[in-house]
């Protein structure tokens, strides 16, 4: 669901940015959050760095490590739109995309704060055979994006890492 001043080709997957204004970096100012569907890369995220700026304050924007089925999105989001009387339909639509129930793929993203375990993480995830599609630096640490693994045997070994099923990694902060 687009704006009306705004033409796209139609997809059944997508990724999506957040910005995310934390009242932590922003002198307890009221959380803001923006959701974009990403049809193009940079200029999406150009895009909303631009809105970003606009309202002022620290940002910082993510991106989806799963991508999202919009087919099953719409179906749900028309029992949202028959259940809610709010009245921004563009905004409650790049929410429902959102939600676990919409995800296409199945990532694992581990957010790992404490850099000195990177290279033991990364022996493991060797180690079984797991693959990694992205290692990306967030503002703590690391967002390692990885095919789904058996969890267990992962915090046996690392208890004090986060790992995510279904979160956002860092891009940039604005």
């Amino acid at each position: 669901m687009v704006s009306d001043k705004e033409m796209y080709e139609q997809k059944s997957i997508c990724d999506m940015f957040l910005a995310i204004q934390r009242k932590k970096d922003n002198n307890n100012a009221n959380k803001r959050i923006f959701r974009k569907i990403i049809y193009d890369f940079h200029s999406d995220l150009e895009s909303l760095k631009v809105k970003c700026k606009s309202y002022g304050g620290i940002w910082r924007i993510y991106k989806t490590v799963n991508k999202r089925d919009m087919r099953k999105a719409l179906h749900n989001f028309r029992h949202t739109i028959i259940d809610t009387d709010k009245t921004s339909i563009e905004s409650l639509w790049r929410k429902e995309l959102l939600q676990p129930d919409n995800k296409f793929s199945k990532f694992f993203m581990i957010d790992l704060d404490n850099i000195n375990l990177l290279p033991a993480i990364e022996q493991w995830l060797s180690n079984n055979k797991i693959d990694v599609r992205g290692l990306y630096k967030s503002p703590n640490g690391w967002h390692i994006v990885t095919d789904k693994f058996n969890r267990k045997e992962f915090n046996m070994k690392f208890p004090k890492v986060d790992i995510l099923t279904d979160g956002y990694f860092y891009i940039d902060t604005v």
